[in-house]
């Protein structure tokens, strides 16, 4: 059984004149017109099975993109990542897929056999077609987090298209984005070293279908609707970001390793320190991604996290300038 209706939104798009193609189980493609595409969009669901809230977002987008095709400006690759997994209401069955993305990664078992075609489909797709490429890797967290919604960046994507997505996604509504100039095995960290920019975004907290809270990811919801019907990728409306940046890492060398937090300890809570914990001076967390322990660096100096911002202008900090022009007058949300 399908989890999204992938099939019945391609009759909508193909009567705007769109090719629709199946590329793999729960992976589709659909493109308008030559010309009419001037950039890419990777949108994926559900590599970790529990992880429902952007599943039940992009079903419902997808039936409005479907009625509205002829509105759209960008070629898309919508896929769930892990339907096993979300069928069985559960994170994996072997393996932790988003630890799978690269060319070393173990293919066995059902969750590498698929890693490995995601990998593929992907790499046909960003690296097949003409104007830049950007894929939102769309996930929840498992405990509370200080910033609710937060994102992680690669940072080895093409810079002013990597921009261009930081001011997106304050304008999305979006707490916090994290910097990561370290190698990974995520999706994300794939697409980018194909030459997309990309980036894994957290939005708020695992539950399960229907009892999802779908009123908090209204203004994201609405901001990749905008996102979509421009012609190139850029801010949907004002915004602010708190930005911070991987430094350094410390490698989990023996499964014997464990990192210990209080059951009432919320998501990455040295991570995202509140500001009045860090005045004056370089701020210090760590985060566990299961492989590895990253060490962060949240400004160089001043009252907290540097700030991006969209729509005006920002600060500057990590010798990165974080500021946006003007954004244009956003058009129908959905």
């Amino acid at each position: 059984m399908a989890l999204l209706d992938f099939a019945g939104a391609a009759a909508g798009f193909s009567a705007a004149g769109w090719q629709c193609e199946e590329w793999a189980p729960e992976v589709w493609r659909y493109a308008p017109r030559p010309g009419n595409a001037p950039w890419r969009l990777l949108l994926s669901v559900g590599v970790h099975g529990d992880e429902t809230a952007p599943i039940e977002m992009l079903q419902h987008l997808l039936a409005r993109w479907a009625r509205a095709a002829g509105e759209l400006r960008c070629e898309l690759l919508l896929c769930v990542g892990n339907p096993a997994a979300v069928a069985a209401g559960r994170r994996y069955l072997e393996q932790d897929m988003n630890r799978l993305f690269s060319a070393q990664a173990d293919r066995r078992g059902g969750e590498g056999a698929r890693a490995a075609l995601l990998r593929g489909v992907s790499a046909r797709f960003l690296q097949g077609g003409v104007g830049p490429a950007i894929h939102l890797d769309l996930h929840t967290t498992i405990r509370p987090s200080l910033r609710p919604t937060f994102a992680v960046l690669p940072e080895n994507g093409p810079e002013a298209v990597r921009q261009a997505l930081l001011a997106w996604l304050a304008s999305a509504g979006l707490d916090a984005a994290l910097s990561n100039p370290l190698p990974s095995s995520t999706f994300s960290a794939w697409s980018a070293g194909l030459g997309a920019a990309a980036c894994t975004i957290e939005l708020g907290q695992v539950g399960r279908i229907g009892g999802n809270r779908m009123e908090l990811l209204e203004r994201f919801t609405a901001a990749l609707g905008t996102l979509v019907r421009r012609p190139i990728p850029g801010p949907a409306g004002g915004g602010e970001l708190a930005c911070y940046r991987v430094t350094r890492e410390l490698l989990r060398t023996s499964e014997a390793f464990r990192l210990l937090l209080p059951p009432e300890a919320t998501q990455l809570p040295l991570l995202f320190g509140r500001r009045s914990h860090c005045r004056g001076r370089q701020g210090r967390g760590a985060r566990a991604d299961g492989r590895r322990v990253h060490r962060l660096s949240q400004s160089q100096g001043g009252t907290g996290p540097a700030r991006r911002t969209a729509g005006g202008a920002g600060r500057q900090r990590d010798g990165v300038s974080w500021s946006a022009g003007p954004a244009p007058a956003a058009g129908r949300q959905e």
